[in-house]
């Protein structure tokens, strides 16, 4: 009766420990569960919170964005110069749009054509005036708005070679003017409105010196002067405001010496003076048809006359 007791109990007791090594098993599973779900739990989170991270705060020297055959078609980078661009291409990578700023500032924007090439810009300079430049076929600027500092507003047409030949705009006195120019970008000619706000045309020389000025006065009536290299008039024309004509004629100091004109009551007369202005002779006809000549001295008093009354 005791022996097989024994031996059930034995059983009961291998058939526990059985039981116990699943268990322990089981348990050791479970562990290694837990812990990975919560490693993965961790390593979500780290990594959403890199994300959000990225999100707010990402930095490069350059960003590229490419389509679906990998061609880049936005460029967003820093030069070794601290120039900052975004620039947009076409399907052939040529720049098309581009968005930029220097490490002064200058901001700019620039339009390209198919082949590359820039065709207008728009930008600010350092001081803060803006401008605006088309530009021909192989990238060189022919046309160029502009305002200076002061706020005038100023427009230049370019040659080929780069000169300017032709400016237009307004002066810091607010009288507008037109400049043509020659292959040198020197002045030549100049129509603009004179400080009296009257209408003035200048021809220059090579110097950009003024050899030739037509004008009007200020009681209406136009006057012609030719200039010598040292800016004096030799040479000049005009009419009084009855419509008298006369031609002056002067020497290398701009002194006049010699006066040709009609009188307001139609008599032709021609004086010649000396050196100080001082009419020496006189010679006319009256309204009556009667010629006359007066020689004076260096005084300007009357020597002799023909007629002698």
């Amino acid at each position: 009766m005791v022996t097989p007791s024994l031996e059930r109990l034995a059983e009961r007791l291998e058939h526990l420990e059985r039981e116990n090594g699943r268990l322990a098993r089981e348990t050791r599973r479970l562990r290694g569960a837990l812990g990975a779900a919560v490693l993965g739990f961790a390593a979500a989170f780290a990594a959403g919170a890199a994300v959000d991270d990225l999100k707010r705060d990402a930095k490069v020297e350059r960003l590229t964005v490419v389509d679906k055959f990998g061609q880049a078609r936005a460029r967003l980078a820093v030069d070794a110069s601290g120039k900052v661009a975004f620039d947009l291409m076409d399907k052939d990578q040529k720049p098309r749009l581009s968005l930029s700023a220097k490490t002064v500032g200058e901001p700019t924007v620039e339009f390209g054509d198919q082949t590359g090439r820039m065709r207008m810009a728009m930008g600010l300079d350092a001081f803060g005036p803006p401008s605006l430049s088309l530009h021909d076929d192989e990238g060189r600027p022919r046309y160029v708005t502009k305002l200076h500092p002061s706020g005038v507003p100023e427009t230049n047409l370019l040659g080929r070679e780069g000169s300017v030949r032709l400016a237009s705009g307004i002066k810091a006195d607010g009288r507008p003017f037109l400049d043509l120019r020659d292959q040198r970008g020197r002045v030549r000619a100049v129509y603009a409105l004179d400080q009296s706000e009257f209408p003035l045309l200048e021809l220059h020389d090579p110097e950009e010196r003024p050899r030739f000025v037509l004008f009007m006065k200020a009681d209406d009536t136009p006057k012609l002067v030719f200039l010598n290299k040292n800016r004096n008039g030799g040479f000049a024309a005009g009419m009084t405001s009855e419509g008298a004509p006369g031609l002056i004629l002067g020497d290398q100091q701009g002194r006049q010496r010699l006066l040709l004109g009609v009188k307001e009551d139609a008599s032709p007369t021609l004086t010649l003076t000396d050196p100080k202005g001082v009419t020496r002779v006189e010679i006319a006809v009256d309204s009556a048809g009667r010629p006359r000549m007066t020689v004076s001295d260096a005084e300007g008093k009357p020597l002799a006359k023909v007629p002698a009354n």
